[in-house]
């Protein structure tokens, strides 16, 4: 059995199911937010061995010991019952199904995980991520992680002011999404407001958008040209005006993009890179849960089939 743990709106994963069923995998959904209030976990151990079971209302059980791949996207955090109310008891609840969770987790640890958790959890991190990337011989803009408007305002005059420098957070979400955006002139009055939380700033790179999803040792790339749109610097503000064309990433680049992937111990991920008009691949991101739905779509990369391919082992 194959084990897609995802959230329970996620477009990718009907097509990536219908895909492993076409192989003749079986396969389950979950989605952790049910948890506990639409799912029962069963672990039970003793001297004639262990169980672990994961029943969702009106679908068959999950046996830990069936399932031999997990696909692993986007996972939401499990949503307590109403009725307890009281802030301490919410969280005392909370904490008790994130170790149950957890310990269901680790009882999948002879299964294929796309990504493994703990690969997934750390490859978020993308200071950590362009370190790597930077040690495995790609190219990486100047790049300040920072709540300290002094250290921002000096970074951003160190490349040559408002216009050159790029803002963008750490996460998001389908209810607080941010794009990344170019430091305007009247933002440096908002530096300030650095203390209350971290951001990335980053060297702007001048050049087309590369989107290349690994998917195991396999590499699909397609360039994405958005200086017909409404916001060049971001071609996901309107996305349906910018061009995709699937391309080869030079060689050089493939491999090291590899590298990285092994390294930060992910089987998937959807890296972007900027394309600069002399030619060179400078690497930007990588996000383990990435979107490829769009990709495919929009080029014919097979990527759906690619990712069934990878957690059926083949």
């Amino acid at each position: 059995m194959i084990l897609a743990v995802t959230h329970g709106s996620d477009e990718h994963a009907p097509p990536l199911l219908a895909a492993l069923a076409a192989r003749g995998e079986r396969c389950a959904r979950f989605d952790a937010a049910s948890f506990p209030r639409r799912a029962a976990l069963r672990m039970r151990q003793g001297a004639d061995g262990a169980e672990a079971v994961l029943q969702v209302e009106g679908e068959p059980p999950v046996t830990a010991a069936e399932v031999r791949a997990v696909w692993w996207r986007r996972v939401r955090m499990p949503e307590l019952h109403p009725e307890i109310s009281d802030p301490a008891h919410r969280q005392f609840a909370w904490d008790e199904c994130e170790h149950a969770l957890g310990a269901f987790w680790l009882a999948l640890a002879g299964a294929r995980w796309v990504n493994p958790l703990g690969a997934d959890r750390d490859a978020h991190r993308k200071p950590h991520q362009l370190a790597t990337a930077r040690a495995a011989g790609l190219e990486v803009p100047r790049t300040l992680v920072t709540n300290d408007p002094d250290a921002a305002r000096a970074f951003v005059e160190e490349l040559g002011g408002p216009g050159r420098v790029l803002y963008k957070p750490f996460t998001g979400s389908a209810e607080l999404w941010r794009e990344a955006r170019l430091l305007r002139p009247e933002e440096l009055a908002l530096l300030p407001a650095l203390r209350y939380a971290p951001v990335i700033f980053q060297e702007y790179v001048p050049g087309l958008d590369l989107r290349a999803t690994v998917v195991g040792e396999r590499v699909f790339t397609c360039r994405i040209d958005a200086r017909e749109t409404a916001y060049p610097v971001d071609w996901r503000l309107d996305p349906e005006r910018a061009r995709f064309e699937a391309v080869g990433l030079p060689a050089a680049v493939e491999r090291r993009l590899l590298a990285l992937h092994r390294t930060l111990g992910l089987r998937y991920g959807a890296a972007d890179l900027r394309e600069t008009p002399d030619g060179r691949a400078v690497f930007l991101e990588v996000n383990p849960g990435g979107q490829w739905l769009f990709v495919e779509r929009r080029t014919g990369l097979q990527l759906t089939d690619a990712l069934a391919g990878l957690l059926a082992g083949g």
